[in-house]
C-alpha cells in the first residue's frame, strides 16, 4: 500500500515538472539564451511569464482574487487596444532580487508629477520606488518624459531623457501634487517629501543630494496663479502660510478653526493640504485643508480672504482626494469630485459636488451624484487610487467625463473606469458595475494607476480628443516590477461611450 502511494506521488511530481517545462518553453522570448546562458534563460522565462501567473493564481491562499479576473474580464477592454505610446524604463539586466541592490528601476511610475502642460510641450516627472530598499521610501532616479514627442509608439529610457540620481538622508516621499515650471529659464522646481528641489534642468541629467536643498514643511503645496508665479502654501500647526514664491514674502496667514485636527497618517501621496484646480473661474488653484472629519476649501478670489467652504458628512473625509474639475451639470459653474478611498473593497465613495450648490457648510451626502463602489471587481482594495485634477471630455459632447482608478482591481491587473458625463443627473447613484461605465483592464499583474493622479484632459497626439496619461508601476515588459507609463487614445475611448 505504501509503495503504491509513493508511486502515485512520484508520478504526480514528474507530471508537474513536465507541465512546468512545457510552460517555460512555450513562446521563449530569447531562444539563444538556451545555449549561451541556460540559467538566465530559465529565469527570464520565469519572471516574464510564470511570475505573473504565480502571483495571480498560486500565491493567494484565497483563490477569490483570481476569480475576480476570470469572472469579469469580458466586461473590460484590454489596455493594449488603446495604447498610442508606452514609455518604459531601461530594461533590467539582472534578476529581480539583484535589481534592488544594483539601483535599477523598480516600480517606475509609482508617482508622477506633471511639470508642463503647455500644448506641444507636455512633460511629466516620473518617480519610482527607491531601488535597494523596501517600504514607503521613494526614488533614487527621477525621469522626465517628453510626452509631446510622438515619433515612437514605444520608448525605452536610455540616458537621453532626464534621469536625475538623488542621494541624501532626506524624506523622499513625494506629495504627488504639482510642481512649478519656470518659463523664463525652462527649469522647474518641485516638492519631494520635506525638501524643495529647485532649478532642475529639463535638458541635462543631474546628480543631486537632497540634503543640499531647503527643508520645508511636509504639508506644502504650490498653488497656480493664472500664469503668474505660484504661491507656496504650507501648514505649521494651526496656521496656513501663503507666500509669494518668487519674492519669498508672506501674502496671507490663515488661522484654522479651534477644532482643526490633522490626521497623523495620510496616504503616502497626500497631506493635510493640497490644491483643487480652479472652481471659482478666476484661473487660479484653490487651497484645500483637510481636518480629521471635515474639509476646508479656501477660494482664490480675493487671495483666499473669504471664509472657507466647509465640507462635512463623512467621518473619513481626511482620506478624501479632490479633483476632476469641470462643469458636469452644464449650469455655468465648475463642479468637482470628492473621492473617499477605503482599503476595504466595495466601500469607497465618490461624490460629485455641484459648484452652484456650494454653501458655507456643505454636506457631502447632498451631492449632485454618487459613483457607487463594488466588491465585484476587487477583493483587495477600494476604488479611487487615482483621479485626474481636471476632467477631460472624451466623446466631445461638451460635458466632462469622470475617470477613476482601481490599483489592485481585477486580480492585480489594475483598472481604469470612465463615467461619461452625459449619464449624470441630479441625485443620481450610478454603480461602477453599470454598462454605462467604460472599464479598461490593465496588463497582467501590472497594477495600473498607483496612488496619486492620472491626467485625462490633454490632447497629446493632436487629434482634438482628450487622451489619458497613466502608469502601471508593476508592468513586466522591461523586467520584473519595472513599471511603465501609457498614453491612451481618447478617440478610441470615445468610441466605447454610448
Amino acid at each position: 500500500m505504501f509503495l503504491k502511494i509513493r508511486k502515485n506521488i512520484n508520478f504526480i511530481l514528474v507530471l508537474s515538472l513536465f507541465v512546468f517545462l512545457l510552460f517555460l518553453i512555450k513562446e521563449t522570448p530569447e531562444k539563444d539564451l538556451v545555449h549561451t546562458d541556460p540559467k538566465k534563460w530559465v529565469w527570464e522565462i520565469y519572471r516574464e511569464k510564470f511570475g505573473a501567473f504565480f502571483a495571480q493564481n498560486i500565491s493567494k491562499k484565497d483563490t477569490q482574487a483570481t476569480m475576480v479576473l476570470s469572472k469579469n474580464k469580458n466586461e473590460f477592454i484590454n489596455i493594449d487596444k488603446l495604447i498610442i505610446r508606452k514609455v518604459l524604463p531601461q530594461t533590467s539586466t539582472n534578476d529581480w532580487w539583484s535589481s534592488w541592490d544594483n539601483n535599477e528601476f523598480i516600480w517606475w511610475g509609482a508617482r508622477t508629477l506633471l511639470i508642463n502642460s503647455d500644448e506641444g510641450k507636455e512633460k511629466l516627472l516620473s518617480i519610482p520606488y527607491l531601488s535597494g530598499k523596501f517600504g514607503d521610501v521613494f526614488s533614487k532616479f527621477i525621469s522626465l518624459v517628453d510626452l509631446s514627442d510622438g515619433k515612437q509608439t514605444k520608448i525605452h529610457l536610455s540616458g537621453k531623457e532626464l534621469i536625475t540620481e538623488i542621494t541624501g538622508d532626506g524624506e523622499y516621499t513625494p506629495t504627488s501634487i504639482n510642481a512649478f515650471f519656470n518659463r523664463t529659464n525652462g527649469n522647474f522646481d518641485f516638492i519631494l517629501g520635506n525638501r524643495l528641489i529647485q532649478n532642475i534642468s529639463l535638458k541635462t541629467p543631474q546628480s543631486i543630494n537632497i540634503d543640499d536643498f531647503q527643508k520645508i514643511q511636509r504639508d506644502s503645496v504650490f498653488l497656480k496663479q493664472n500664469n503668474n508665479a505660484p504661491l507656496l502654501a504650507f501648514r505649521e500647526e494651526s496656521k496656513i502660510f501663503l507666500t509669494n514664491y518668487h519674492k519669498n514674502d508672506t501674502v496671507r496667514i490663515i488661522t484654522l478653526p479651534d477644532d482643526f485636527s490633522a490626521k497623523e497618517k495620510y496616504y503616502p501621496t497626500d497631506r493635510s493640504i493640497s490644491f483643487l484646480s480652479d472652481i471659482d473661474l478666476d484661473g487660479n488653484d484653490e487651497l484645500v485643508v483637510k481636518s480629521a472629519e471635515y474639509i476646508l476649501i479656501f477660494l482664490s478670489q480675493n487671495v483666499f480672504s473669504t471664509p472657507p467652504i466647509k465640507i462635512i458628512g463623512d467621518k473619513s473625509l481626511w482620506r478624501a482626494k479632490l479633483g476632476a474639475t469641470g462643469d458636469f451639470n452644464r449650469d455655468g459653474f465648475n463642479d468637482f469630485w470628492v473621492v473617499i478611498r477605503h482599503e476595504e473593497p466595495g466601500t469607497s465613495r465618490s461624490f460629485l459636488v455641484s459648484g452652484k450648490d456650494l454653501t458655507s457648510e456643505y454636506d457631502i451626502r447632498n451631492s449632485y451624484c454618487e459613483l457607487i463602489d463594488s466588491k465585484k471587481y476587487s477583493d483587495t482594495d477600494g476604488l479611487g487610487s487615482t483621479i485626474s485634477p481636471i476632467a477631460g471630455d472624451f466623446d466631445q459632447d461638451g460635458i466632462p467625463d469622470f475617470s477613476i482608478g482601481g490599483h489592485f482591481h481585477m486580480s492585480w491587473n489594475g483598472a481604469l473606469y470612465i463615467l461619461p458625463g452625459k449619464h449624470l443627473k441630479s441625485d443620481c447613484k450610478i454603480p461602477i458595475t453599470s454598462k454605462k461605465v467604460v472599464k479598461i483592464l490593465g496588463e497582467p499583474f501590472s497594477e495600473l494607476v498607483p496612488t496619486g493622479f492620472h491626467y485625462d484632459y490633454m490632447d497629446i497626439n493632436k487629434d482634438n480628443y482628450s487622451d489619458i496619461i497613466l502608469t502601471a508601476d508593476n508592468d513586466l515588459e522591461a523586467g520584473f516590477s519595472a513599471g511603465a507609463l501609457y498614453i491612451l487614445d481618447g478617440k478610441k475611448i470615445s468610441a466605447l461611450i454610448y
